[in-house]
C-alpha cells in the first residue's frame, strides 16, 4: 500500500500527502504557491453544517535557502493565511479549529526568520515607539495603534502562538501520527511512515527556475505622456490575474504602484524592460503587493522607493526578516524617497499625495495628478482600504476618532478621472457599495478573485490585463528620446550632435518569440534595443542571458570581436536599426574602436561568469566593467596576502584552480568567491590556490552599487554559509 502521494506543482514546489496520518505538506513556498495548489485542485471549496470553507495543506516545509536563481523560496505568508482563515484553523468555533496548529517545518534559522517575517506581515510596526521613530505625530500614531490592535482582535500576538514548530537541525523529527522527517543534505529531505519512505528535493536543477502560475499573452503598448497601465486587478487568491497593481507611464518613464508576485513576468508581457522602471510607489507590505520587489533587484541601478517613512519602515523590517539580511545590506537595493502624508509631493514632474488608510499594517492610498489644459488629470489608487461598515463599527466601539473617520471617507470619495478601488470585502478590504455615488469619471473595481456581481457592475468597471487609461496623450517621439539617452550612456565622451543621424534611423517592432537574427546571420544594421527584453543564446545552446533595453547588439564584429549568438525577442521589442556603414564611420571618425574593444573584451569575459549568468553585461554595466581588475595568484603564497592590497572585492576565477576547504568546493572558470567579504566586510572562508590562476576583481563598493550583482552576492553568501551549517549539523548527528 502506498501511503505517500507526492505531486510536483512546479519547479521547487511539491505537495506531499499522507492521508492515513491526516498530513498535507506544502513543500517549498515560492511566489504564488497558493495559486498553484488552487489550479491543481488541491485547495477546494468545501461545506459542512452549512459552513463554507476551503481544504488545503496543514503543514509547510521551508526551503533551507531564502533565495534560488535570484527568486524568493519561502513566501509562506499567504499559505499560512489560507490555513488560518480560509480553512478556519484560527477562527473561533470553526469546524477546523480543533486545537491542532498548522505545522511549520525547517531549520532553526529559517523557521525563526519566517516567524519574524510573518509577524511583520501580520502587524507591521508593532509599538508606539516604532511608529513615532518614523516621524509620525504621537497622536496619529496612537490612533493607528488602536486600529491595528482592533484588527488583531484585541492583542498583537507572535505567530509562534498559532503555529507548531518543527526544527530539522538535530536528526529525525516526529511530525503527526507517526510520520517522521529527516534532512539528508541541503534542501534534501526524507519522510517516513510505517515502512515506506519518500524524498523531497527543493533544490532547483540547472535547467529549472521558479515559474509563474499566471497565463498572460505578450502585449505591445505605445508610450503616452501620462497614462495608467492596468497590470493586475486580482488578489492573492486569483489564479487568472495578477494582484492589484498599476504601472504609471509618464513622460517616457515607468513607475509601479506596488510590486506584487511575478512582477517580472507581468512587466515582460507588457513589453517593459526592468531597466525602464524608474521606481515603485508602495502602498503597504503585504505579499500580494510587495513580494515582487526583489524581482526588480535584477537591474543595474537602485530602485527608487516612494512611500511614507512609516510604510517604508514596515516593508523594510519585513524584507530583512524574509531575506535574513541586515538593514544595511537591504539599503544597497533601494534609493528611498520619503513622501509627506496628505501633501502633494513632486516626483519628476508628477505630483503624488499619500493618505493614511486603516489596515492591519501601515497602509496609504495614493493620488496622482498632472496639471494640464483645463485642470489636473488624476489617477487615484485605493489598495487594501477598509469598508465603511468596518470603520463605522470602529467608531461605535470608540476605536477610531469620528473626525479621523470623516477625513478618511472624504479622501476615499474625492473624484478622479480614473480611480481603482479594492473591493475584496471582509474585515480588511473595501466594499463596492461604498462608492455607489462616487463622482469619478471612471471607477475600476479590483482586488477580488470572483467575477463582479450585477450590483457591482453598476458601480464600476473592470480592467483587463494590459488595458490603458490615457490621461494625457503623447505628442513626443519617446523611442527617439530613449535612443538619445541610451547613446549618451554608451558614449559619454561623445558630443550630443554626433548622434543626430542615429536618431533618424527606423524603429522596428518585433513580436514576442521572434528571432532578431541568428548566430550565422550578418544583418546590414546594428540593433539598439529601445524597449522590451531580448534573449541572447550561445552557439552551443547551453546558456542564455537577457539583454535589457539600452543594449546594442550586432556591433561587436566592427571592433574585431566575434559575434556567436542568436538573439530572440522574449517580449514585444522595439529596436532602432542603425546601418552598419553609418555606425562604422562613427566609430572610425571619433576613434572609438579602442574604447569599444576594451569594453567588449572585458564584457565577454564577464558574460562567461556566474555574476552575469542571467543578465548579459551591457551599456548599463559599463562603469562596472571599467572598474574590473585583473591579477595572477600563485599557489605558494597565501591567497589573503596576494589579494589584501585590493581591499574588499568580489573575485571571479577566469582560469586556473582555487579550492574552498570548509565547503569542499573547487571553483570552476567563471565562478566567484569572496562574496563574504563584500556582504559582511570580513573574510569568513579560506581559499587555497591549487595552481597559478588568473582572477578578476570588482571592488566591493562597485558591487554594492549594482543591485543585480549584489543580489547574487547575497544569494551565494547564504548558499555557502548554509551548506557549511548543514554539513556541520549532519556530522554532529552522525
Amino acid at each position: 500500500m502506498a501511503y505517500f502521494e507526492k505531486i510536483k506543482l512546479a519547479p521547487g514546489l511539491y505537495w506531499l500527502e499522507v492521508k492515513d496520518a491526516n498530513l498535507r505538506i506544502l513543500c517549498g513556498c515560492p511566489s504564488d504557491s497558493v495559486k498553484f495548489m488552487l489550479k491543481r485542485g488541491l485547495i477546494k471549496q468545501m461545506e459542512s453544517h452549512g459552513l463554507a470553507f476551503e481544504s488545503g495543506p496543514n503543514a509547510i516545509l521551508l526551503s533551507d535557502l531564502s533565495i534560488q536563481k535570484g527568486d524568493l523560496c519561502n513566501l509562506a505568508e499567504f499559505p499560512i493565511l489560507q490555513m488560518f482563515y480560509r480553512q478556519g484553523f484560527l477562527i473561533p468555533g470553526h469546524i477546523n479549529n480543533t486545537g491542532q496548529k498548522p505545522l511549520l517545518i525547517g531549520t532553526r534559522q529559517q523557521v525563526r526568520d519566517q516567524l519574524e517575517y510573518i509577524y511583520r506581515g501580520n502587524y507591521g510596526l508593532t509599538s508606539l515607539d516604532e511608529l513615532t521613530a518614523t516621524g509620525l505625530d504621537k497622536g496619529l500614531a496612537s490612533e493607528m495603534m488602536k486600529i491595528k490592535i482592533h484588527f488583531a482582535f484585541g492583542q498583537i500576538c507572535h505567530p509562534e502562538e498559532f503555529l507548531e514548530l518543527c526544527y530539522l537541525d538535530q536528526g529525525v523529527s516526529d511530525l503527526h501520527h507517526g510520520v517522521q522527517v529527516k534532512r539528508l543534505g541541503l534542501n534534501h529531505y526524507e519522510f517516513k511512515y510505517q515502512k515506506e519512505s519518500i524524498q523531497v528535493d527543493l533544490n532547483l536543477q540547472p535547467d529549472e527556475e521558479y515559474k509563474s502560475p499566471l497565463a498572460q499573452n505578450p502585449l505591445f503598448l505605445r508610450d503616452q505622456y501620462f497614462s495608467v497601465i492596468h497590470s493586475g486587478e486580482g488578489d492573492g487568491w486569483d489564479v487568472e490575474r495578477g494582484s492589484m497593481g498599476s504601472v504609471l507611464n509618464f513622460d517616457g518613464h515607468y513607475y509601479l504602484v506596488d510590486a506584487g508576485p511575478n512582477i517580472d513576468f507581468i512587466l515582460q508581457n507588457l513589453g517593459i524592460s526592468m531597466a525602464s522602471v524608474k521606481g515603485v510607489f508602495q502602498t503597504h507590505g503585504h505579499d500580494d503587493h510587495c513580494a515582487g520587489l526583489t524581482s526588480l533587484f535584477h537591474c543595474h541601478r537602485r530602485l527608487k522607493f516612494f512611500a511614507t517613512p512609516w510604510v517604508r519602515a514596515s516593508v523594510y523590517k519585513k524584507m530583512c526578516a524574509l531575506l535574513g539580511i541586515s538593514m544595511e545590506q537591504l539599503s544597497n537595493f533601494f534609493q528611498p524617497h520619503d513622501l509627506e502624508m496628505d501633501d502633494w509631493n513632486r516626483v519628476d514632474g508628477l505630483e503624488v499625495k499619500p493618505s493614511y488608510s486603516p489596515h492591519p499594517i501601515e497602509t496609504t492610498i495614493f493620488k496622482f495628478r498632472l496639471l494640464w489644459e483645463g485642470g489636473h488629470r488624476t489617477y487615484f489608487h485605493l489598495a487594501d482600504i477598509s469598508s465603511y461598515d468596518v470603520m463605522d463599527t470602529m467608531v461605535h466601539k470608540k476605536v477610531i476618532d469620528p473626525s479621523l473617520l470623516g477625513k478618511i471617507k472624504q479622501e476615499y470619495l474625492e473624484p478622479a478621472d480614473v480611480k481603482k478601488i479594492d473591493i475584496g470585502g471582509g474585515m480588511i478590504h473595501g466594499n463596492a457599495v461604498d462608492f455607489k455615488y462616487d463622482r469619478s469619471k471612471r471607477v475600476i473595481l479590483a482586488h477580488k478573485a470572483e467575477a463582479l456581481s450585477k450590483d457591482e457592475k453598476e458601480i464600476g468597471s473592470s480592467a483587463p490585463f494590459g488595458s490603458v487609461d490615457i490621461l494625457v496623450p503623447s505628442q513626443s517621439k519617446y523611442p527617439t528620446k530613449r535612443i538619445e539617452n541610451f547613446l549618451r550612456q554608451y558614449f559619454p565622451m561623445v558630443p550630443l550632435e554626433e548622434f543626430r543621424s542615429f536618431l533618424q534611423c527606423p524603429v522596428e517592432t518585433k513580436v514576442a518569440g521572434s528571432i532578431l537574427f541568428r548566430e550565422r546571420d550578418a544583418p546590414p544594421f546594428i540593433n539598439l534595443i529601445v524597449s522590451g527584453v531580448v534573449e541572447r543564446i550561445t552557439a552551443d545552446h547551453l546558456t542564455s542571458q537577457q539583454l535589457l533595453a539600452g543594449s546594442i547588439i550586432g556591433d561587436a564584429p566592427l571592433v574585431d570581436i566575434a559575434e556567436n549568438y542568436t538573439y530572440r525577442a522574449i517580449s514585444y521589442v522595439q529596436t532602432s536599426q542603425i546601418p552598419k556603414d553609418i555606425y562604422r564611420e562613427f566609430i572610425s571618425r571619433l576613434d572609438l574602436k579602442p574604447y569599444l574593444k576594451d569594453l567588449y573584451q572585458k564584457g565577454r569575459i564577464l558574460s562567461k561568469t556566474e555574476v552575469f549568468s542571467q543578465i548579459a553585461p551591457s551599456i548599463h554595466y559599463s562603469d562596472t566593467i571599467q572598474e574590473l581588475g585583473m591579477l595572477r595568484v600563485k599557489p605558494d603564497v597565501s591567497f589573503d596576502k596576494q589579494i589584501s592590497a585590493h581591499g574588499p572585492c568580489l573575485v571571479i576565477l577566469e582560469s586556473g584552480k582555487i579550492y574552498m576547504p570548509e565547503i569542499g568546493e573547487s571553483l570552476s572558470q567563471g565562478d566567484f568567491c569572496c562574496e563574504d567579504w563584500v556582504a559582511t566586510g570580513q573574510r569568513q572562508r579560506r581559499l587555497e590556490v591549487v595552481e597559478e590562476s588568473r582572477i578578476l576583481t570588482i571592488p566591493a563598493h562597485v558591487v554594492q552599487a549594482v543591485p543585480s550583482i549584489y543580489w547574487q552576492v547575497i544569494e551565494k553568501h547564504q548558499w555557502r554559509q548554509r551548506l557549511m551549517d548543514c554539513r556541520k549539523d549532519l556530522q554532529k548527528i552522525a
